[in-house]
Parts: structure tokens; sequence; C-alpha cells
């Protein structure tokens, strides 16, 4: 019989971390995140990092030299990183989703240039991360127009507050 979860199951790395970025913090986005997206729970990892890992990261397994706001690695994709820490991939743990970087500086720069605040910028990143782990993209035009609105919706319920008051990031 295989295991079953009720609700998600998000750790967060490192545990020092701003303190409006608790677990459960995470938790609530990700469950709403789910909600709106119609899925079922899942285990979720999530680190948080600076400019220089995120760099590093990014030239990795985009070939990207720079920063970005957020990666995300499906459980088949999870690097070897993330096992040396002890997380496992899809064929260990069926429930296992996968893996979000947030780049915390990138998204305070992001939150000053968007008009928001830092909090919303964090939320609307991790819920774009947890929309890639279950295989929305926004590369396409087509598939843009179903990610950004879901992601947008899930930040509002997040916050609830209507859709028109959030910065849209396309």
């Amino acid at each position: 019989m295989s295991e079953r979860l009720t609700q998600h199951e998000v750790t967060v790395e490192p545990s020092a971390r701003p303190k409006k970025f608790s677990s459960k913090w995470f938790l609530n986005v990700v469950e709403t995140a789910a909600r709106c997206a119609r899925k079922p729970p899942r285990r979720v990892h999530i680190i948080l990092v600076g400019d220089k890992e995120m760099c590093r990261l990014n030239t990795l397994y985009r070939n990207k030299r720079k920063t970005t706001d957020v990666l995300s690695f499906p459980a088949l994709d999870v690097p070897p990183r993330a096992r040396t820490l002890g997380h496992t991939s899809a064929h260990d743990d069926l429930l296992y989703l996968g893996e979000i970087v947030l780049c915390l500086p990138q998204l305070r720069r992001q939150a000053r240039e968007y008009g928001v605040a830092f909090q919303t910028e964090a939320a609307r990143m991790t819920i774009h991360g947890f929309l890639h782990l279950w295989g929305y993209d926004h590369i396409k035009p087509k598939d843009a127009r179903i990610m950004m609105p879901l992601q947008e919706k899930a930040l509002e319920q997040y916050f609830c507050v209507p859709r028109k008051m959030i910065v849209l990031t396309i």
C-alpha cells in the first residue's frame, strides 16, 4: 500500500533565514498554489540562496552566467547537491515533487522594481517555481496564457487582494 499525504510537506533551507519566511509561511503559499492548480499533496524542498550560489546554479543548469529569481528542479532532475543533503529522488519517494531554489537578493531587487512588498514577490516566485515543478511553462505564449494567470490567481488568493492590485510579471 502506498503512502498518502493529506497536506503538502515543505522543508526550507537554510534554517537561518528572514523570520518572515518560516516553513509554515512557505507551506501556506504552496498549499494555496496547489488548490488553485488542483494538485494533490506532495513533498517540496525550498532552498534560499544568495546571488553567487544562484549564478553558479543558473550557469550550471541553464548555461546562463547571471543570477535569476527562481529555479525549479522536478524530482527526476534534482541536482546532485540536493541528494547529498539527504533529499530523495522520485525513484525513492513517489510523493517528492522536487526543489525550488529562490534567490532572496534578486527577489528583493524585483520587489523594488515592481513596487511590491518583498513578501509578495517571494510568494509569487514560490508559486512560480511550484507550477514549474508540475510541468507548467511560460516560454511559448500559449503556455504563458495558462501558467501566468494561474500564478496570479494563487497570489491573489494567498494575499486575499484583487488581482488588479498585483503587478503581473511576465
